[in-house]
């Protein structure tokens, strides 16, 4: 199975689900034994990018490298998801505030040091859930 690994600092548009707009940096080649074991996202649906910046921290470290479905893009269940917030592309917590009309997502970092917000649903563009991440020791 083949997915595609994007540079999204290349474009920082509202978009990993069209290739054509992204910086393709390379293509991973992974098991489809593996990818089956751990989701039911379509190899089609899945990208690859690389965390900027620390407000993820320590869930999600700069430089590591996220498995996103892009398929998935509704914010409930609450999860982590790249997404366009108006200003950039990023990696947060999101979560729907309950009874908020219209509909409003709260975008959470993990790291303390930056505040939580709170935007209209449509003024953010999620591009997909976060469904993994590589790890190394």
């Amino acid at each position: 199975t083949n997915i595609l690994e994007l540079d999204v600092r290349a474009e920082g548009g509202a978009g990993l689900e069209a290739p054509d707009c992204e910086q393709i940096i390379n293509e991973w080649s992974l098991p489809t034994e593996l990818l089956t074991a751990q989701t039911s996202a379509p190899a089609k649906a899945l990208r690859i990018i690389t965390v900027i910046g620390n407000s993820m921290e320590p869930d999600f470290r700069p430089g590591e490298r996220v498995l996103v479905d892009t398929d998935d893009r509704s914010p409930s269940p609450a999860g982590a998801f790249a997404l366009w917030d108006g200003f950039g592309l990023v990696i947060k917590y999101v979560e729907v505030i309950p009874g908020s009309d219209p509909v409003m997502v709260r975008l959470i970092s993990r790291n303390s040091v930056f505040e939580t917000y709170e935007r209209p649903a449509e003024d953010i563009h999620i591009n997909g859930r976060i469904i993994g991440k590589w790890l190394w020791t």
